[in-house]
């Protein structure tokens, strides 16, 4: 394993937001880019179903990743810091584990439109502008930008259908087996397909009570939602790189602190 070069935990911190936001950001969207592209260009039914599928999942996984960043940002004076935080989410053994779930982050998202204040712990922009007024309009507009598209993204997340979480069960199926299917008539005979190329996503019916619920559910994914998926995924591309430009001027900047400051 190589050593870091500087031991510094907040020249880390801030040489991390800057690559991350030129480079690892941009992954999802290469990803669904390239999708995008080669369904257009398909004529099969089969290809075109299956990669809009593969599209959705990329949409999810943005969205779990801009998460995970609003927790490490949530928790950044706790543990080991934001990069810490950002790469052990979720890891309810790991004693330095932010323990803010994803969902939980999105519900705190979806409150009020000071999600940067109420959800981040970040300072107030006018308490930013007062002590910088210099960098006024950068600081504005990195905070509108932010604050509605963060509850965006959060009711995106949060989507529910019967009080059941639709989208992240969708996604686990994707990730665990994917299980989807071009013809749901053998499962429920009431469903006819929308489209040549319609396909759906089966999940395990987390309602069922007795022999006579269903045991499966469907989720129904057609091509011409790629589009729609894809200026989703941008959008939650700029908000990823927004945030690390907004954290690395706080902290630059002395308006905020991380635990990455210790190291």
């Amino acid at each position: 394993m190589n050593k870091i070069a500087d031991s510094s935990g907040r020249k880390l911190l801030l040489d991390f937001l800057d690559n991350y936001k030129g480079f690892g950001s941009l992954g999802h969207l290469c990803i669904a880019n390239a999708l995008a592209e080669r369904i257009s260009f398909s004529s099969d039914p089969k290809e075109r179903s299956l990669l809009a599928v593969k599209m959705y999942s990329e949409l999810i996984s943005a969205l779990e990743d801009l998460g995970a960043l609003c927790i490490a940002i949530r928790h950044r004076e706790e543990g080991l810091g934001i990069v810490y935080n950002y790469l052990s989410y979720g890891q309810s053994h790991n004693p330095h584990s932010p323990k803010t779930s994803t969902r939980k982050m999105f519900e705190l998202c979806n409150v009020d439109s000071r999600v940067l204040v109420t959800a981040l712990n970040l300072p107030a922009l006018e308490d930013v502008v007062r002590s910088f007024p210099a960098e006024s309009k950068t600081f504005s507009q990195l905070y509108s930008v932010l604050n509605q598209f963060l509850p965006y993204a959060a009711n995106l997340y949060l989507y529910k259908d019967r009080q059941v979480d639709v989208v992240m069960r969708a996604y686990n199926k994707m990730k665990h087996g994917f299980v989807v299917v071009d013809n749901a008539a053998f499962i429920n005979p009431d469903v006819i397909s929308p489209s040549d190329d319609a396909c759906w996503i089966l999940l395990d019916n987390s309602e069922h009570q007795s022999k006579g619920d269903p045991i499966v559910d469907l989720v129904l994914v057609e091509p011409k939602i790629v589009g729609l998926s894809l200026e989703r995924i941008k959008g939650v591309y700029g908000a990823v790189v927004s945030l690390c430009i907004l954290i690395k001027e706080l902290i630059g900047r002395g308006l905020i602190h991380s635990a990455d400051d210790l190291l």
